[in-house]
């Protein structure tokens, strides 16, 4: 399920503080604007994501996500830093300049934590079975 971002009023979503000590990456599905929802105007309308870790007075900007470019579902996939591996961190998404209710809409979706951030090269193996069902299948060898 979506968390959605569609009100008036303060745009801020948090974690709770996790053990983030053996992950490596932090990586969610992203959209803003999209169908007949205007994503946003200006710069001024960004939304920023940020980690901070227990007894650490400043916050970690881990990415700027741009008004206007995710205007389908997109993966936000981000390292994470060594100062936010820590037992004790937390992640932020937060708008601080929006248009009010049902202007510059955006939503999150499955927020996970990795352990390693993948390589810019992955193997893709495609193949087909073909299930015949006793018959004889000579691609299947």
């Amino acid at each position: 399920m979506a968390l959605v971002f569609e009100r008036d009023g303060e745009r801020k979503m948090c974690t709770p503080y996790l053990d983030t000590t053996s992950f490596g990456n932090l990586r969610f599905y992203f959209t803003m604007g999209g169908g007949e929802c205007d994503p946003g105007e200006s710069h001024e309308n960004d939304v920023i994501l940020f980690g901070r870790s227990e007894g650490r007075r400043d916050l970690v900007l881990l990415d700027t996500l741009p008004y206007s470019s995710y205007r389908t579902p997109s993966v936000v996939s981000v390292a994470l830093s060594t100062d936010l591996q820590t037992p004790i961190t937390q992640f932020c998404l937060e708008q601080r300049a929006h248009g009010g209710a049902n202007r510059h809409v955006w939503a999150v979706d499955f927020m996970q934590l990795l352990p390693v951030l993948p390589g810019t090269h992955t193997h893709v193996a495609q193949f087909s079975i073909n299930l015949g069902c006793g018959s004889y299948q000579p691609a299947n060898r």
